[in-house]
């Protein structure tokens, strides 16, 4: 199982409020039942910001069932990731 120490989100609304407000990710966990409109809005979220998205048994979320996750998990990210082609052009220019 995954170490999930970090501050978990669970439920559909709270986890897509927390990407579309561009909140660090670490990983999203979604049941592999889960399909429709909502899915979809989560693959395309993960993709664009490049966040792991792991399709996981139901049987996953049993220590979290105390959390509505209704099927999905976000662990936040304990640190913000850039992407090296965005922050190594500003590296170049301070080297200058």
């Amino acid at each position: 199982m995954e170490n999930l120490d970090q501050e978990v989100i669970g439920g559909r609304k709270p986890v897509l409020e927390y990407l579309e407000r561009g909140g660090p990710t670490e990983k999203i966990f979604i049941a592999q039942n889960i399909r429709g409109a909502f899915e979809k809005s989560i693959r395309e979220l993960s993709k664009a910001r490049s966040i792991p998205l792991k399709f996981v048994p139901q049987r996953f979320f049993k220590p979290w069932n105390t959390i509505n996750h209704q099927g999905i998990l976000l662990t936040k990210a304990l640190t913000t990731y850039f992407k090296l082609d965005d922050v190594l052009p500003g590296l170049i220019e301070q080297s200058k």
